[in-house]
């Protein structure tokens, strides 16, 4: 996930600050009679620290780029 900053100024690009990367697995179920959705046990989720985009290991000046696509609503989602 990235921070981007943006200027009030005319023709400015958003520029990324920093990210930081998160992860998060689950699953629910729908009640056939109510339709209310419930949370499975055992969801879990992480989160690393910040990282400024102008530090070594932020590739492209910390611009986002992505590496995969999400098809048929099941997928892994990473940014490089």
């Amino acid at each position: 996930m990235f921070l981007m900053w943006q200027s009030s100024l005319a023709l400015s690009i958003p520029v990324p600050l920093g990210s930081v990367t998160w992860s998060m697995s689950g699953a629910a179920t729908q009640n056939a009679t109510t339709h209310v959705w419930s949370l499975n046990e055992g969801a879990t989720g992480t989160a690393g620290p910040f990282v400024l985009s102008t530090a070594p290991k932020q590739a492209n000046y910390g611009f986002p780029t992505w590496g995969s696509v999400a098809i048929n609503n099941q997928c892994t989602l990473t940014s490089d």
